[in-house]
């Protein structure tokens, strides 16, 4: 998150991407985990076999893959977050069921579109643009969209620049801890939502 504020860019439509790269990570390290250039040199020069050591490895991935699905699955954030990658064009662009606006029902302006805001989803969904490798500065994106797509810029404009902090992470990992202690493992998912509400709405 640093990187981000520092650098004065949007967060919001990265986090999903980030949450994808981790969940996949743990779910390969929990079938196949990788030993490290440093870890396998370790070995070697102890004498140690580093093969003996994965399932170790694939033990801790598949705890904290689970703490993962525990916590951050289910967090109540994690919707919006999913939907607010339809303002990176490529995500938009690489499937044609993701240019259903329709299906982005955390973005409240999506709910009820008008038939001008439906106009210009349909020209952004079209577009022919050449987006170069790498990171995209969707702020900027936005900003140049602005004169050909108003309506859909101001939207998307403000949704990219959703606040996140790293405190309400912390607190809502403690939520989490009280939620899901040692004592409540068998909770539906139903539950840990509606805990989850009551939780981050009791002030």
């Amino acid at each position: 998150m640093e990187f981000f504020k520092i650098r004065n860019k949007p967060l919001a439509a990265f986090v999903t991407n980030r949450i994808n790269q981790t969940q996949a990570a743990l779910e390969y390290g929990a079938n196949n985990p990788l030993l490290s250039s440093e870890i396998i040199d370790k070995c070697n020069s102890q004498r140690v076999n580093p093969n003996g050591l994965k399932p170790y490895f694939k033990q801790a991935y598949q705890l904290a893959l689970n703490k993962w699905n525990k916590h951050i699955q289910h967090h109540s954030a994690l919707p919006l977050f999913r939907d607010i990658q339809c303002f990176d064009p490529r995500f938009i662009r690489t499937q044609i069921n993701r240019q259903n606006i329709i299906s982005y029902v955390n973005i409240i302006e999506f709910q009820n579109p008008a038939n001008v805001l439906l106009d210009k989803w349909s020209i952004y969904c079209r577009m022919e643009e050449i987006i170069e490798e790498g990171e995209l500065d969707l702020d900027k994106y936005w900003n140049e969209k602005s004169i050909t797509l108003p309506n859909l810029s101001k939207i998307a404009l403000i949704y990219i620049w959703l606040p996140v902090a790293g405190v309400d992470v912390e607190r809502s990992f403690s939520d989490y801890k009280n939620i899901l202690s040692e004592k409540r493992m068998r909770l539906s998912e139903k539950s840990i939502s509606m805990l989850n509400l009551l939780y981050h709405n009791q002030n």
